[in-house]
């Protein structure tokens, strides 16, 4: 079965300068529109604007202020059932899906930099608004149709300090700083009745609302000495955080009850860095440091039935130790840099789905994260200049994420790869540049949240695991320079094979997932 004709348009534009007396000013536009590649995908129309300006007051003193304002809509298809995407992997049977949304911001930033003060001042309040109509098959036969439209604004100022002095032989710059954040919620979660597949739905019914939010506070400082080779930088940041929400549950529309469960997160959160610089070129470097996240205003809590209860007792913040060691060398056309990294979770949050698919927040319990991560590109002009223009890149990243603790002790955790890499080849001569990529994943999972660790597949397609795969892309691009106003036209083909593999969800409209089939694409921009 073959992938729906694509017609999508992206289109960016930018036009801007800096006049004599310092003030600078740019616009920014980037719209997608058009249809994708499954059916009840289409319709696509997203417009992103961006208005930035900057002043230089004086050669230290500098003030930016920046606007912006994106408003998307869109089909959403759905997962499929295992049976489902045998028969069609490009189908979609609930036609109603779709998103929506909108997100307006500002932000300034004022910065004054000398000799050995640094100081930046930035602000910035966002308000968004975003939407979706999810529809589902509870019975055969039957559809409904779930809504959840969403409020949300953000303020945050964070002011920040850095200076620069000597003690001894040793150079040293220190920073201090705050940062004040305030996020305000309002949530609304309705469904309709069951009705028919060829019928209309009827008014969406409330299931679920709260006003939720969360105030924080956040002082940090560190200290850089360079000793010889040796940069050391010790740190340290306190976090203060209150998180409210007040949350209703409803019965068929009618309101049961209300709870207003609160959480106060206090925490010290050192940091160490680390770097030897053995060569002009080459580097060692290691870090540690203790990251935290509390619960947030919505896992505070959830439904039993029809009724609202509070999840305090039941869920814990995450934490987690953080290390990571490594090197990196950029010299003579090589750029290489080899890390390895270890996180352990303390405690983990996983969102499980109930009976109703209601979203329940649980403990996953302990868990670690290891691996290491390869970068690799060389320029082969360093070997000969026959080789003018010819470069190869590669990232490689192995990833071992599994819980310490419950039933799933030692499994891996759901929707990530051991191992991920891309290659890449780019050669350019002239006018002319060609590219051509390939990306690779090896196989995740998706094991439910009940006591079997499940890898073969549901019949909702939901579960089991998800076969790895590799995909290869092509471009080549020309740049007619300035006689034709800085003109460039480029073309190429993503997933040039057609290679079809697919992921899962698991959440309410869950199940398979086909990725993107073989795409032919067209590329132009212009100078104005």
């Amino acid at each position: 079965m073959q992938a729906l004709q694509i017609r999508r348009n992206s289109v960016q534009t930018f036009v801007g300068g800096t006049l004599d007396n310092g003030l600078g000013v740019s616009l920014f536009y980037s719209g997608t529109k058009g249809n994708g590649y499954r059916e009840a995908n289409n319709k696509t129309d997203i417009d992103d604007v961006m208005l930035k300006t900057a002043y230089q007051i004086t050669d230290a003193d500098s003030v930016a202020l920046n606007l912006h304002h994106y408003e998307g809509f869109g089909e959403m298809a759905e997962g499929l059932t295992t049976a489902a995407y045998a028969e069609n992997p490009y189908q979609s049977n609930n036609p109603r899906n779709y998103f929506n949304g909108r997100r307006s911001d500002v932000s300034v930033r004022y910065n004054h930099k000398d000799d050995v003060n640094n100081f930046e001042l930035l602000s910035y309040y966002i308000d968004s608004f975003r939407t979706s109509n999810l529809e589902s098959a509870p019975a055969t036969g039957m559809k409904r149709l779930d809504t959840s439209p969403r409020d949300y604004q953000v303020f945050a100022i964070e002011p920040r300090y850095s200076r620069t002095y000597s003690l001894g032989n040793i150079q040293n710059e220190v920073t201090v700083g705050y940062r004040y954040m305030d996020e305000q919620s309002s949530e609304f979660a309705g469904r309709t009745k069951n009705y028919a597949v060829n019928a209309q739905p009827g008014e969406f019914i409330a299931r679920t609302s709260s006003e939720g939010g969360t105030k924080a506070h956040a002082f940090y400082v560190d200290n850089r000495f360079e000793i010889g080779k040796w940069n050391i930088t010790p740190g340290v940041r306190f976090e203060s955080i209150d998180t409210h929400n007040s949350f209703s549950a409803y019965n068929n529309g009618v309101l049961q009850n209300t709870v207003s469960p609160s959480i106060k997160s206090e925490e010290f959160l050192p940091n160490l860095a680390v770097m030897y610089k053995a060569t002009d070129n080459w580097n060692i470097f290691a870090n540690a440091g203790v990251s935290f996240g509390p619960q947030q205003y919505n896992q505070l809590a959830t439904t039993s039935g029809t009724t609202a209860v509070s999840t305090l007792d039941g869920l814990h913040p995450e934490k987690s130790n953080n290390y990571e060691i490594g090197t990196k060398y950029l010299g003579n056309g090589l750029n290489a840099e080899l890390t390895a990294f270890y996180l352990d979770f303390e405690k983990k949050l996983i969102l499980e789905r109930d009976a109703q698919n209601n979203g329940i927040w649980t403990d996953l319990g302990a868990t670690s994260h290891k691996g290491v991560e390869l970068g690799l590109a060389y320029d082969f002009s360093y070997l000969t200049d026959a080789l003018e223009g010819l470069k190869i890149y590669s990232n490689y990243t192995f990833t071992k994420a599994v819980a310490e603790a419950g039933d799933f002790k030692d499994k891996d955790l759901p929707f990530y790869s051991r191992h991920t890499a891309n290659v890449g080849l780019g050669y350019k001569v002239n006018q002319w540049s060609i590219n051509a990529d390939m990306f690779a994943q090896s196989k995740q999972h998706s094991p439910g949240s009940t006591s079997v660790y499940q890898t073969e597949e549901s019949a909702d397609g939901k579960l089991g695991d998800i076969p790895g795969y590799s995909t290869f892309a092509v471009r080549t691009a020309y740049d007619f320079g300035e006689q034709l106003n800085g003109l460039k036209v480029a073309a190429g083909i993503k997933n040039v094979f057609d290679k079809q593999y697919f992921t899962r969800s698991s959440d309410a409209t869950g199940g398979k997932y086909v990725g993107q089939p073989r795409t032919f694409f067209l590329q132009t921009s212009f100078d104005f």
